[in-house]
Order: structure tokens, then sequence, then C-alpha cells
């Protein structure tokens, strides 16, 4: 169950969805829910990627809709709560993961290890990982056979078929680190937890390794940014899913693994809206999601675009209610149909100092969508 969404309903089946579990749809409607990661970036990147850029229908509903912030979260605590994990600050994803690519995780406990390019900038160190980062699956298998031969059992790495890592412990090793989705682009913070010397002194290793492998060598040779570190996070053990959302619709590789690997319902993500697509459906829209993690302005402007026209015009004009969630930002558009006479309320460029900032809701008699409480 989605707190107060509540359960989605298909009562004459959605468009594309399988359900592995075969599980029943529960009879409960709830407003349609668009996830946008970094729909609402920060102004640095807003500032950079919007002059002169022009969008009727997101810029009435910024105007016209109801702005309101929350506390920031990642897109895999969002994914795991939709598909039963719960809501509890960093979820433990990679059995779960390890569950979806056909492996199973027993008792023991897993941490995910994702490959990454640590670039050294003037005052820190950024990661660059995931599709970014370009690993074919040959490069990733000659590099995990060199730490496994070298490590031995003080580093037991498993690869799925699709050599995606994971790192099975007897013992939990307690590491504070943050996911892909707010980790990739951003700064490496100081790392905190149980086993940060443990982990520090593995990866210290790691690197020396890594510095002149041959797959690395072919990588700079081919102007390619090395693979010279790890990155851990999603640790756990496998819990069993607690009923998550009937339906969910998801392109994003990690989304559609963790819902194999828990027997949740997801379908595949629509190009555009459809007026098939059921008005509760639960739609994860990740296209802006890798140029806010970068800062790149052009991609996320070139996106932006394409989520105005396929997604946002069609919706106003179809008078659906519905919410934007940027989990990155903690902020969420409110939409229903009759916050469209509120003309007194001019839109603006996004580009424009006008632009409504996130800020907390006021208490009212009436939810979001104009119920009564």
């Amino acid at each position: 169950m989605l707190g107060a969404w509540g359960w989605i309903v298909c009562e004459k089946g959605c468009p594309g969805l399988t359900a592995e579990t075969g599980a029943s749809f529960p009879r409960y409607t709830a407003p349609m829910r668009l996830i946008v990661p970094h729909l609402f970036p920060p102004d640095r990147l807003r500032d950079a990627a919007a002059a002169g850029l022009r969008l009727p229908a997101l810029e009435t509903l910024r105007a016209r809709g109801r702005m309101q912030a929350g506390a920031p979260r990642s897109l895999e605590a969002v994914l795991g709560e939709l598909f039963g994990l719960g809501v509890h600050g960093d979820i433990a994803l990679a059995p779960s993961l390890l569950k979806g690519a056909g492996m199973e995780p027993g008792d023991a406990w897993w941490v995910r290890v994702d490959r990454v390019h640590l670039q050294v900038r003037r005052d820190s160190l950024v990661p660059i990982m995931g599709p970014t980062l370009q690993v074919q699956r040959m490069e990733a298998a000659a590099l995990r056979a060199s730490l496994v031969q070298h490590f031995g059992p003080a580093f037991s790495l498993v690869g799925t078929p699709e050599e995606d890592w994971y790192w099975r412990r007897s013992a939990p090793l307690a590491l504070d680190m943050a996911p892909p989705s707010v980790a990739a682009g951003r700064a490496v913070a100081p790392q905190r937890g149980g086993a940060v010397f443990e982990w520090q002194k593995l990866v210290n290793e790691v690197q020396m390794l890594l510095h002149d492998h041959p797959v690395n060598l072919a990588r700079d040779a081919a102007g390619q940014p090395a693979i010279n570190s790890l990155w851990a996070w999603g640790e756990g053990r496998w819990t069993a899913p607690r009923g998550g959302a009937a339906a969910v619709y998801a392109g994003h590789p990690l989304a559609r693994q963790l819902a194999r690997g828990l027997g949740a319902a997801c379908a595949a993500q629509p190009a555009h809206w459809d007026r098939l697509l059921p008005q509760s459906a639960v739609i994860v829209l990740d296209a802006l999601l890798e140029p806010g993690q970068y800062d790149d302005a052009w991609a996320w402007r070139a996106a932006l675009l394409d989520l105005e026209r396929d997604w946002l015009v069609p919706l106003l004009r179809a008078r659906r209610s519905f919410s934007l969630e940027d989990p990155q930002s903690g902020g969420t558009l409110h939409w229903r149909p009759s916050m469209a006479w509120r003309v007194w309320r001019r839109p603006v460029p996004l580009a424009h100092p006008a632009v409504p900032p996130l800020s907390p809701a006021p208490v009212s008699p009436e939810d979001e969508f104009g119920n009564r409480r």
C-alpha cells in the first residue's frame, strides 16, 4: 500500500502490465503519480538550461498547482517503497536486486558493488557511474576475475549474468554510502559507518590493482574513462515484500530488476500519456535523471521539452488529476482540473525569478485534490 495514495485498480486491465505473482488487484483508485527525478533542479542547473525556454503546460502547473516540499529521497528509496520494502530511510535493495537477476540471496548479507570512475576535480572527487560509464560486459567480467583472484575469500564478489556485482558477507558492513541516483556526479562525502576502515583499506588496494589493469589501459587508449574504484550501497539481507503498488510503469533497469526480485507488477514505461492508462497509474519517468546528476544543461533541457510534449500537455488537455513528484528535491506538485481556473496566478517562464520556490504546504481541511480530510 502507498500510504495516503492507496492501491491502484485496473478494472479492464492495464496495457502491457504483467504480475509475476498473479496477485489480484484491489479495488481502490488514487490520482495518477508521475515520479520525475530532477524535475525541480537546483538553481544552478535551471539557470543554465532554462534561458529562452517556454513550457506552457509546466508553467501553468507551477503557477496554479499546489507545490509541496518534503524531505529529499533517492530514486532507489522510492522504488523500494513502490515494490513493498517500506519507507524507512536507506532501503536494503541489494538482496532483492540479486534475486531479480535470477540468483538466490539466502541468509547472507549482500552489498551492491558498482564500478565507478572517480573524477578528480579542483577540491573534490566525483564518481561517474552507471550507463554514463559505458562498461561492456566482457570488461566487467575481466575486472571481476582479477579481483576474485587477488582477494580470494576476503572479498567474495559475485557477478550476475549481466555482470552486476554483489559482495556476499557473513556480517553487516554497516557502511553509510548513498545509492547511485544520489551519489553520481556529486562530490564524495566523508564515509561513515561501522566498517568504514575495512572498506577504505579494501578500496585502496582495489584502486592500485585497477590502475594499470589491461581493461583500463585499453579504455584509456580508446579515450574512455578508467574504471578506477568501487561504490558500495544497498546492504541488507533478504526481506519478503509487504505489499506494494499494484501497477507501476517504469523503464529504469533498476526498477525492472527490483520488481522481478520482489515478484511485483511492473510494466514498460509508456512513451507518452495514453488515455488507456489507468487514472491511478504510478509512472516513473527517468529521462531527466542522468542530465540532472551530471548537470548537463542541454540534455536536461531537451528531456524537459519531451516531457512537456508527451505528458504534461496531453494530461492538461484531458483534465486529469495527478501529481508530479521529484524525489531528488523532495518537491511535489499536485494538480486537479479545477486549478486551471486560478487565472490570477499568471504563468511565467521557468527562468523567471518569480517562479515560485518549493515551500511547505499550509495546513488545510482539504487534501491536495480538494477532498475533505
